[in-house]
C-alpha cells in the first residue's frame, strides 16, 4: 500500500513583510525628521542664524530649502510607518503557503493567503505578482533602483474566498524567467519576485506582500 502522505507537495509558510517594511519606515522616518530638527536647531541656536522664508530678502538662505525638503520626505516615510503599524494591528499576520519550497522558471506558483482576521472586502482580491530587478538607471549613476521585469495579476471574487481558510492563488512562471538566486545581496542586477495581495475596504485597505523564491531546478 503506497503512502499518498509522502506524495503530498511540501507546503512553504512565508510570512507577509508588510510589518518589516512599517519597521524599517518608522526608524528611516525618525532618522530623516531628526536631521530635518537638527538642521534647523543647531544653526539658530548655536549659531544664532535667523531663518528667513522669503525669496525676496536679502537675508534669505537657500539652505533653509534642505529643512523643508528633509522634513517633507520624512513626513512621507513617517506616513508609511503608520498605515503599516495600523494595518498590522487590524489584519493580524497574514501567512502566504505555497506549494513547495521554491518555484523554477516555467512551473506554477500555486498556494493560499491566510488572513486571520475577517475581512468584508467592497470588490475582488487582486493578487500581482513581480519579478523586480535592482540595477543603476544609468552607466554613469551610482544609485540603484528597482525596475519591473515581469507582472502577472490575478483578480479573486471575494464572495468566493474566505480569507481565514485561504486567498487561492496560480501563476505560470514563464520559461525564461529571471531566478533570485542573489536576491539576498540586493547588489546590481539583483532580483526579486514578490506577490502582493490587495483588497478594498471600508477604511483602511487591506495589503499584503511576500518574497518567493524563484529558482532553477539543479
Amino acid at each position: 500500500m503506497s503512502d499518498n502522505r509522502a506524495a503530498s507537495p511540501r507546503i512553504r509558510r512565508v510570512e507577509e513583510g508588510t510589518r518589516f517594511h512599517a519597521q524599517t519606515d518608522w526608524i528611516v522616518a525618525a532618522l530623516i525628521l531628526g536631521a530635518a530638527a537638527a538642521s534647523v536647531l543647531y544653526p539658530v541656536l548655536y549659531l544664532n542664524v535667523r531663518f528667513v522664508f522669503d525669496p525676496d530678502s536679502p537675508d534669505f538662505n537657500p539652505a533653509v530649502l534642505v529643512s523643508v525638503f528633509l522634513g517633507v520626505f520624512g513626513l512621507k516615510y513617517l506616513i508609511s510607518a503608520v498605515r503599516g503599524t495600523m494595518r498590522g494591528r487590524r489584519f493580524g499576520q497574514a501567512v502566504m503557503e505555497m506549494d513547495g519550497e521554491t518555484v523554477a522558471p516555467g512551473e506554477t506558483l500555486k498556494g493560499v493567503v491566510r488572513v486571520p482576521a475577517d475581512l468584508a472586502p467592497l470588490g475582488d482580491y487582486e493578487i500581482r505578482l513581480q519579478c523586480v530587478q535592482q540595477t543603476r538607471s544609468t552607466s554613469t549613476s551610482t544609485n540603484l533602483k528597482d525596475y519591473i521585469r515581469g507582472e502577472q495579476t490575478l483578480r479573486v471574487n471575494a464572495q468566493a474566498a474566505n480569507p481565514r481558510e485561504g486567498i487561492p492563488f496560480a501563476f505560470m512562471i514563464p520559461t525564461d524567467a529571471m531566478t533570485t538566486a542573489n536576491s539576498d545581496l540586493m547588489t546590481e542586477g539583483s532580483v526579486r519576485w514578490i506577490l502582493e495581495v490587495k483588497a478594498p475596504l471600508k477604511g483602511l485597505d487591506f495589503y499584503a506582500i511576500f518574497g518567493v523564491e524563484v529558482r532553477a531546478r539543479r
